[in-house]
């Protein structure tokens, strides 16, 4: 039974570890709230103007303009405002962009990277649980492995 369903269960295996493997370039994109922030407006007219409008603005303002991106959920302001933070010295900054970032776009970015996590695990369950089943045994170490992951992921 184990050698006949072999290679219709790796044809699923690949399958899966393809999707996670594919997940590589969306995680990299998605690896803090700042960088999914960062790419917020782009090239856009939008954020060439607030970035315009707010060069040279004084902490206040730029502490104004960050509170109205958060309450108006303007992502586009509010990449603007971590464009300009950037180009200031780390000591002179008015407020995190971390923080900035995490209103705006946090909650997003944790539901993608969990989303992504979750079929990493999947697939390592997947393949954990074909070995046992190939070897005819529980793999305990595998087991170990694949829980302190999990419990990675739920910290």
């Amino acid at each position: 039974m184990v050698e006949s369903s072999t290679d219709a269960r790796w044809l699923h295996f690949k399958k899966l570890n393809a999707a996670a493997d594919s997940l590589a370039t969306t995680a990299q994109l998605r690896a803090s709230p700042v960088t999914v922030f960062a790419r917020s407006g782009l090239g856009t007219p939008e954020r060439s103007a607030y970035q315009q409008q707010l060069d040279g603005s004084g902490i206040v303002e730029l502490k104004n303009a960050a509170l109205l991106a958060v309450a108006t959920n303007n992502k586009v302001l509010g990449a603007a405002l971590v464009s300009i933070l950037d180009r200031m010295p780390a000591r002179s900054r008015p407020f995190s962009a971390q923080d900035l970032a995490d209103k705006l776009v946090g909650a997003e970015t944790r539901q993608v990277q969990d989303a992504i996590t979750a079929v990493k695990l999947a697939a390592q369950r997947a393949i954990m649980r074909n070995r046992e089943y190939e070897a005819g045994k529980v793999r305990p170490l595998d087991r170990v492995k694949l829980a302190l992951n999990t419990n990675k992921k739920d910290a």
